[in-house]
């Protein structure tokens, strides 16, 4: 009798868990869409798509867009409001959907949010090299690397030109060469005399 009675209810959990997870199998539906740049028409990667329960009963849903802007979210049935959302894009929003089958929301364009965009500055900055056919002339300003240096250590920062240890310029092998600074010959440092610029900071 006892054997009959453990055969009985194992054969009924066996049943119940049977029947439970058929009943999960079928509350489950499958939302797929494409999430796309409004203006680039270009998709949008890790876009993130968000199944808000309108019950307040299940926690949030979701998921995030493949590198073609693709998503395929597994979610339970109910109603629900469905957030599609990109940084610095507009929130879409599908208000009290109804989710009890598979459902494709087809292509969905975000435009950009141009509340979030505060100002833009463009300002025209000089190169730090510029050649001419008579001269090479090296904006000092430009270069982060000579901080603190000396006008030496700036120098050996441009191209085709060599410092050696006593501090003697070359261009391109040529020594027989003329540092303007400022656009004038410095009073500090003659035709020859280059160890000056040891001494001299690069800003």
């Amino acid at each position: 009798m006892t054997q009959k009675l453990f055969l009985v209810k194992s054969l009924f959990l066996l049943l119940t868990l049977s029947l439970t997870h058929f009943a999960n199998a079928q509350d489950k539906v499958n939302v797929t869409g494409t999430v796309v740049d409004k203006d680039a028409a270009v998709p949008l990667e890790y876009a993130t798509v968000t199944f808000i329960d309108r019950t307040g009963e299940r926690s949030p849903q979701g998921g995030v867009t493949d590198f073609d802007g693709n998503f395929n979210i597994e979610v339970y049935e109910g109603n629900y409001d469905i957030n599609v959302e990109f940084i610095s894009f507009e929130t879409k929003t599908f208000e009290n959907r109804t989710l009890n089958s598979d459902l494709d929301l087809g292509t969905i364009s975000l435009g950009l949010n141009s509340d979030s965009l505060d100002e833009v500055v463009v300002r025209a900055e000089t190169t730090q090299v510029e050649v001419r056919l008579d001269k090479k002339i090296y904006n000092i300003g430009k270069d982060l690397t000579t901080k603190g240096g000396t006008v030496t250590d700036a120098l050996q920062n441009i191209p085709s030109v060599a410092v050696d240890v006593e501090g003697g310029i070359s261009l391109r092998g040529n020594e027989n060469v003329r540092i303007l600074i400022n656009g004038k010959p410095s009073a500090m440092a003659g035709f020859d005399d280059t160890t000056i610029f040891q001494q001299l900071p690069a800003d």
